[in-house]
């Protein structure tokens, strides 16, 4: 894609499904709540969806699921979740041909630049919006969203780790600014109204057609928010961003306490609904809100590329599934072999 081609990238939405069974008016709506997710990401955004629900029983919510081509969704089982909370929920397909060549790696597809477009695109519908990511459970309430005063910012967000980390982006970045804070951007509240009539989305596309700004990014979308709005995100309580890692549990390495988050964030190559991670009692956050809604069903994801088979092979070593252990070792290498041969014939 063009530089220029990147400047004039927009969401382009396909369809649209709003499941509301129990025709709740959209005037009701006091908190609205946005996705976005690939296959990879999909159980995770429906477990925190019902996460939500279920710890804001009292609180009128439409949710925004934006997915690629690729996620098979249920309709049924939506339906069955806003029938059992009584809440609206809109499916929203995109289609992703213009932002296949955005930067990405094995972690990130395309979908982490959802946050921002759907922001421009969902600015003519309401005022306030509060992003998720689907890593994020939910374990308190969220009524403080429902009324908070962003104090004339553009968007709320935790501040991610501390000094020392904000230095070192400044300098990565090449941004001095950075040094009094650096945020993490698996959960924002935005004032859409602001966003859009500052064309905060241009802000961040005009960035990524700077080839000198791309290859100083790390976090992609999360850098490029923070040069874009340095000065302009009011700082959030951190209970509402408590970032854990579950392959930090490998080396015992100390973590925030998640009894006390309202929003736990699952940073990492492993998320909770991968088959090696489900035995964690810092999991079942996650498996408690699938068992309470119609996905209870739900079967945890299996390993399918090196990556996976690497970190299976580590917590299986940690669990003492000696049996599990040498299977996802073997084919960890056999995997690493063809994913070798594959290159090197290219």
């Amino acid at each position: 894609m063009k530089n220029n081609d990147v400047q004039k990238l927009s969401l382009q939405v396909t369809s649209e499904d709003v499941i509301n069974p129990l025709s709740i008016e959209e005037e009701s709506v006091a908190l609205r709540v946005a996705y976005g997710a690939d296959e990879f990401f999909l159980a995770g955004c429906l477990a925190s969806m019902a996460s939500v629900m279920q710890h804001n029983k009292n609180i009128a919510i439409h949710f925004f699921i934006f997915i690629n081509d690729n996620c098979q969704i249920g309709l049924k089982k939506i339906e069955q979740f806003s029938q059992q909370y009584g809440h609206l929920v809109s499916i929203l397909r995109v289609n992703e041909d213009d932002q296949k060549t955005l930067p990405t790696n094995k972690l990130w597809s395309t979908a982490i630049y959802y946050r921002f477009l759907m922001a421009d695109y969902l600015a003519s519908r309401m005022d306030t919006l509060l992003y998720l990511d689907s890593d994020v459970i939910c374990n308190g309430s969220l009524d403080i969203f429902t009324h908070l005063d962003l104090q004339g910012k553009i968007a709320g967000a935790v501040h991610e780790r501390g000094g020392e980390w904000w230095q070192e982006r400044a300098s990565k970045l090449n941004c001095a600014g950075l040094t009094s804070g650096y945020f993490n951007t698996g959960v924002i509240y935005f004032d859409l109204r602001k966003w859009a009539g500052l064309n905060i989305t241009q802000q961040i596309l005009d960035l990524l057609s700077d080839s000198d700004v791309v290859k100083r990014l790390t976090f992609y979308d999360q850098d490029l928010f923070n040069l874009t709005l340095l000065n302009n995100v009011l700082p959030l309580d951190s209970r509402y961003n408590v970032q854990f890692s579950i392959n930090r549990l490998l080396k015992n390495t100390t973590q925030q306490d998640i009894n006390s988050a309202a929003l736990i964030h699952y940073i990492g190559p492993t998320k909770p609904w991968f088959s090696w991670a489900e035995k964690y009692q810092e999991c079942k956050p996650f498996w408690h809100a699938l068992a309470n809604s119609p996905w209870q069903d739900m079967a945890s994801m299996q390993p399918t590329t090196p990556m996976h088979y690497r970190y299976a092979y580590l917590h299986m070593k940690k669990q003492k599934r000696t049996a599990k252990m040498i299977s996802y070792f073997s084919l960890y290498l056999l995997k690493k072999f063809l994913h070798v041969a594959k290159r090197v014939g290219a």
